[in-house]
């Protein structure tokens, strides 16, 4: 069963037995921790090492009985019998050595300070390993140094794996193993039939998950020699599957356990299943929480997830700002007072979706979907004002274009037809611009610019002359401006026409920048070395300002009457340029009156 940790008290004094010795032995108020303990094939057990400043090097030694062909020495540092946390209060290698018969063959390797097995290739023949650990990360609460277990050649068995495996397979292993899945049936039941989970009954199928089948650990104490017990207990597949049905969060140490003992497909299809309880985890946790004003990162009602991406942002006549929340797989609209007042997309749901490629699964602020008022990984969101309101279109990663009333609601839907879809990382986004003069959507999917009308009608394509662009707005005269790198290029019927904001004006300091327009239809640029241009008309500056000593991180703005709503780093920023351009202009003065005072 999973242990409770104890305060221990160490015995310093030289240990063995039963083929391994150790430079000392640990005690807790639940019984010692020989060297043995990390032997046995099980992870919820340790052997445990004098630590603290004044411990020195330790070491484990195995004597395998005869001379031994060695590929790989693994090890299974810390205590980790609750995971985490068990690991982190107690002390856990750092650097070790591996030494065959008392000749250094690998090492000093430093470990990370992190829940793995590690696998120290070795070629050497030998009767006797030693681990040392010459140093060790220092446990948070207590002193001890914990291994859970050492294994030789994993996870092969080598000449021990064909009378081990003709065990498995005897009439007797048979009938073990169908008294284990009856009693494993009876303790999934047990929790079910319980209001509030049996749990003695988690405890028990978490327990053959992370440590195997228990007449499997019994006779591999007998029949597999020392080294070797770690590869010849499997977690059982059975116990996996019923805890992926009662999806109980708590067993997260015992899925971490069985996927340190497994390799290959098995331990990515646990870690997927661990991936998966942590994201349960934290829906059932926030999924009533509210974000404060302005969102922060996360999934639960105005909160954003951007996962490095650029968030698009546009506000409406009324003040309210429409946010395509990529990560999250929704659009929200946030009103004046920075809170959200109305979503669209499904519920929230746990997904591993991310654009073509995918990612470790996490919990969606909306489940990713291709139905009407779904999405898949919103890239850029429209505003299309009308006599009724102001409705607005979205495009996803999907290359799918949908269309919604001024109420809210779908009236179109469709995919372009693109023969790359974004991915991913700079340059990848898909944009969208609307021309209320010459009724056309603008799709831009990489490096082509697709154009339709409000029904999905496709009128025209072009590619672009300079490639994909890094942002794109669009002019009350419905000529397109297109950011690439340091230049913004106005682009009309298809046809490239001039370079209207270049490099002199924008300078070289930064990687990423958006576009815009304000109410009265003038161009704004921000970068992301956070500093606003305001322009009279493209090419002729107004203004420039710094809005904030340090960077901003894939901004993408909104702005009017001189306010920037920026979204960087899972949250809106809200920046009075024409105030930050006054403060910016007062302090030059005073610095200037201070040297004519010098």
């Amino acid at each position: 069963m999973l242990t409770l940790l104890l305060v221990p008290a160490l015995c310093s004094s030289l240990a063995s037995a039963a083929g391994v010795s150790a430079s000392s032995t640990g005690e807790t108020e639940d019984g010692r921790h020989p060297a043995s303990l990390a032997v046995d094939g099980l992870l919820t057990t340790a052997w445990a090492a004098e630590g603290g400043d004044d411990a020195g090097p330790q070491w484990i030694e195995l004597d395998l009985g005869r001379p031994t062909e060695l590929h790989g020495v693994s090890l299974w540092g810390g205590n980790i019998a609750q995971g985490t946390r068990s690991f982190r209060e107690y002390g856990r290698p750092r650097v070790v050595r591996i030494l065959v018969d008392g000749k250094e063959v690998a090492g000093p390797v430093r470990l990370q300070d992190e829940v793995a097995r590690v696998d120290i290739p070795v070629e050497a023949t030998g009767r006797r390993v030693r681990v040392v650990i010459d140093e060790s990360f220092k446990g948070y609460v207590f002193d001890p140094v914990f291994v859970a277990e050492v294994a030789i050649n994993f996870p092969d068995l080598g000449s021990h794996g064909q009378s081990w495996q003709a065990w498995l397979q005897s009439p007797a292993a048979a009938r073990k193993q169908e008294a284990f899945e009856q009693e494993l049936r009876e303790r999934y039941d047990a929790y079910k039939a319980d209001e509030f989970g049996d749990r003695d009954a988690l405890a028990w199928i978490m327990d053959a998950a992370a440590e195997g089948a228990p007449y499997i650990r019994q006779e591999a104490q007998r029949r597999v020699p020392i080294g070797f017990r770690a590869q010849a207990i499997p977690s059982s597949e059975e116990a996996r599957i019923a805890l992926r049905k009662l999806k109980d969060p708590n067993a997260i140490p015992a899925l971490e356990m069985a996927m340190l003992r497994s390799t290959g497909e098995e331990a990515e299809r646990i870690r997927d299943t661990v991936e998966i309880f942590r994201a349960y985890q934290e829906l059932i946790g926030n999924q009533n929480r509210t974000a404060p004003p302005w969102g922060e990162t996360g999934f639960w009602r105005g909160a954003l997830q951007s996962f490095g991406e650029p968030l698009a942002i546009e506000r409406d006549a009324e003040g309210n700002l429409y946010v395509a929340d990529t990560g999250n797989n929704r659009v929200q609209r946030f009103g004046e007072n920075g809170l959200v007042n109305r979503t669209w997309g499904p519920p929230p749901e746990i997904t591993d979706t991310w654009f073509q490629e995918g990612r470790p699964y996490y919990v969606s602020g909306s489940r990713p979907g291709d139905e009407p008022g779904a999405f898949l990984n919103p890239l850029d969101v429209e505003l299309i004002p009308g006599k009724d309101g102001t409705g607005f279109a979205v495009l996803d990663a999907a290359g799918r274009v949908q269309v919604f009333d001024a109420s809210g609601a779908v009236t179109a839907a469709w995919t372009v037809d693109a023969d790359n879809l974004p991915d991913p990382g700079v340059g990848g986004e898909g944009y969208l611009a609307w021309s209320p003069k010459r009724g056309r959507l603008y799709a831009f999917l990489e490096d082509t610019c697709h154009v339709f009308d409000l029904e999905g009608t496709e009128l025209d394509s072009f590619e672009i002359e300079d490639g994909t662009p890094s942002a794109v707005e669009i002019l009350p005269n419905g000529r397109l401006l297109l950011a690439f790198r340091g230049e913004v290029v106005r682009y009309d019927d298809g046809f490239r026409h001039s370079v209207v904001i270049d490099e002199q004006q924008l300078g070289r300091g930064f990687e990423d920048l958006d576009l815009s327009l304000d109410e009265k239809g003038r161009v704004w640029v921000v970068t992301d070395d956070a500093v606003a241009y305001r322009f009279k008309k493209p090419g002729k500056l107004d203004y420039q300002v710094r809005l904030r000593d340090h960077s901003l991180s894939r901004p993408r703005f909104a702005v009017y009457d001189d306010m920037l709503w920026i979204t960087t780093e899972d949250h809106i920023e809200v920046i009075d340029a024409a105030q930050a351009w006054y403060d910016a202009q007062q302090q030059d003065e005073a610095v200037r009156a201070d040297e004519l005072d010098l």
